[in-house]
């Protein structure tokens, strides 16, 4: 096996960490201990460890206090419309010009941080849904991101307040991604973007795109014929077929509806897939092994959790930091893996995940931070550990 002819060291990738996060940060003040640099160390090893900035600061010695780089951090992004901007900026100028040559599939997610506490400044800046983990009550993101094997990349984040219709975050993300120089073959959606005002936005900016087809109301009573999409998915065969509907005071929406039957493991009958399409044309089984494609970003979101840095903060900026952070991260381990690591081959290239883990690029991160600051491996204690156990024997006595 021919080795490589370089090394990526932990240094060079802090010095990119650096590069690509700084710019969120905006202009920062000449101080004596709480620079830039420092405050950049403390979030890598906050992140590496999944903990908070206070948690990060004590364990580290030499660190600066984590009160004061809350605070520094609190007047240097005052807004999250001031760091949406910086953000922005900061996904789009850090892509591979591979993703700005072609057309390419693009899938949209929201994704929802559970959040237990009140609202900063309008109670719109804290999301409502469905009960998740004890709460009705999230901090929502949404997120476009790349399906391709080996090229997976966050190309924009949205932070979602309460009350926002979910064709104006579609727009919005369409938006980004164009802007961001990536042109879009077919956008990917998840079940809950499938509404009347996303279909109408997406069929008059011509854009094609598949969601999965949703079926309401209560099912028919027993003896009664069943009608509309239930009829669909209980006779129809795979194929494709039109599916329109109205609510009231609105227009008519109609969309191409894909049938996929697929037969049980099992052999109880058959699974069936219904996906709501336009522009697409394609057979079925093309269309699922598609979609499946988009379930990459449940792991782009799998891996954001592994580098989010925790907080109890009510201040949505920093919280919209703190994911930024953990998507950037994880947008440089992609590009480390691209630009780098990647066999060459004629035509493409071929990833090598195996060469750098996303938590082994935390871990050099955190290393850097403890020899920069001196880890703290001890804690304050009332009493020493001293007392000898007693034994189960003697308890029962």
């Amino acid at each position: 096996m021919r080795h490589g002819q370089f090394t990526l060291t932990a240094a060079e990738v802090h010095h990119l960490t650096s590069l690509w996060l700084t710019p969120l940060l905006g202009s920062w003040p000449s101080v004596r201990k709480c620079t830039v640099s420092a405050v950049i160390s403390v979030l890598a090893f906050a992140a590496a460890r999944i903990s908070s900035i206070a948690d990060a600061c004590a364990r580290l010695c030499d660190a600066p206090d984590g009160d004061t780089v809350l605070k520094r951090l609190a007047r240097q992004v005052p807004s999250p419309e001031e760091l949406d901007r910086n953000l922005r900026h900061a996904f789009s100028d850090h892509l591979p010009r591979v993703l700005r040559r072609g057309r390419w599939i693009v899938a949209f997610d929201l994704t929802l941080i559970p959040y237990h506490g009140q609202h900063f400044a309008d109670s719109a800046e804290v999301y409502r849904g469905q009960p998740k983990s004890g709460t009705t009550h999230f901090h929502a993101y949404a997120t476009a991101y790349v399906v391709r094997e080996g090229r997976r990349f966050t190309l924009a984040l949205l932070w979602v307040r309460h009350g926002t219709s979910f064709d104006h975050i579609v727009r919005e993300l369409r938006r980004r991604v164009r802007a961001a120089g990536v042109r879009v073959r077919l956008v990917l959606l998840d079940r809950g973007f499938h509404t009347a005002g996303v279909i109408r936005y997406f069929q008059a900016a011509r854009q094609p795109f598949v969601i999965p087809q949703t079926i309401h109301g209560r099912t028919p009573a027993a003896g009664r014929p069943l009608r509309g999409l239930r009829a669909i998915r209980d006779t129809h065969a795979t194929g494709w077929t039109t599916y329109s509907w109205q609510r009231t005071g609105q227009r008519r929406v109609t969309v191409d509806l894909c049938v996929v039957r697929r037969r049980r493991q099992d052999r109880r009958g058959h699974r069936v897939f219904l996906y709501a399409c336009w522009g697409v044309r394609a057979t079925p089984q093309w269309v699922r092994e598609i979609y499946r494609r988009r379930f990459g970003i449940e792991t782009s979101f799998r891996q954001m959790n592994q580098a989010r840095i925790r907080t109890t903060t009510r201040r949505p900026a920093l919280r919209f930091l703190f994911v930024g952070v953990a998507l950037l991260l994880r947008n440089l381990w992609a590009w480390l893996h691209w630009v780098a690591l990647a066999k060459r081959r004629p035509g493409t290239r071929c990833v090598q995940l195996h060469l750098l883990r996303f938590r082994t690029l935390l871990l050099w991160l955190a290393h850097l931070a403890e020899s920069q600051f001196h880890f703290l491996d001890a804690t304050p204690s009332q009493a020493a550990p001293h007392e000898r156990l007693a034994s189960p024997r003697q308890d029962r006595r």
